[in-house]
C-alpha cells in the first residue's frame, strides 16, 4: 500500500513537471464543454493541464491530491505559527519554556475554527496575553531589581 502510494505521488510529480496531458477546452453550449487532449490522455492520478480559447490556463487535480496540498499547507502554517509563538515566549523569559509551551499550545487550541484550522493571530500579543493569564510560567526581573 505504501509503495503504491509512493508510486501515485511520483507519477503526479512527474505530470506536473513534464506537463504530459495537455488538452484544450471548448464550449458546446452554455452547460457543456469538450476537453480535446492534444498530449497525453485522461489519467486518473495525473495532473491536466487545460486551455481555452480565450488563452486562460488551469490545471486539474485529482481530490485526494488537492485535499493532501490543503491539508499540508495548514500543517506548515501551524508548525511555522508554533516556531514563532516559541520565539516570541522566549523573549519574555519563561521559567521553564516547554511547560510554558504545553500552556501555550492548549490556549492556542481555541484559536482554532470549527473545521481545526488556526487562523493568523499576532503571536507577540498571544505570548504577552499568556504571560499576563500564566504570571507563574515566567521570571519577573523587575520585582527583583526593584524597577
Amino acid at each position: 500500500m505504501a509503495k503504491q502510494t509512493k508510486q501515485f505521488k511520483q507519477n503526479l510529480v512527474k505530470s506536473l513537471q513534464n506537463v504530459n496531458n495537455v488538452a484544450y477546452m471548448g464550449q458546446l453550449d452554455e452547460n457543456r464543454w469538450l476537453l480535446e487532449f492534444v498530449e497525453g490522455s485522461f489519467k486518473v492520478n495525473e495532473a491536466w493541464f487545460i486551455k481555452t480559447p480565450e488563452g486562460d490556463e488551469f490545471i486539474a487535480l485529482p481530490q485526494q491530491v488537492l485535499n493532501s496540498l490543503i491539508n499540508n499547507l495548514q500543517n506548515h502554517h501551524e508548525e511555522k505559527l508554533l516556531i514563532l509563538l516559541r520565539h516570541e515566549i522566549k523573549e519574555l523569559m519563561p521559567i521553564d519554556l516547554e511547560d510554558t509551551m504545553v500552556v501555550a499550545i492548549h490556549e492556542l487550541d481555541k484559536y482554532k475554527g470549527n473545521n481545526g484550522n488556526l487562523h493568523a493571530i499576532n503571536v507577540k500579543e498571544f505570548a504577552k496575553r499568556i504571560k499576563a493569564a500564566h504570571p507563574n510560567l515566567f521570571l519577573h526581573l523587575d520585582k527583583f531589581f526593584n524597577l
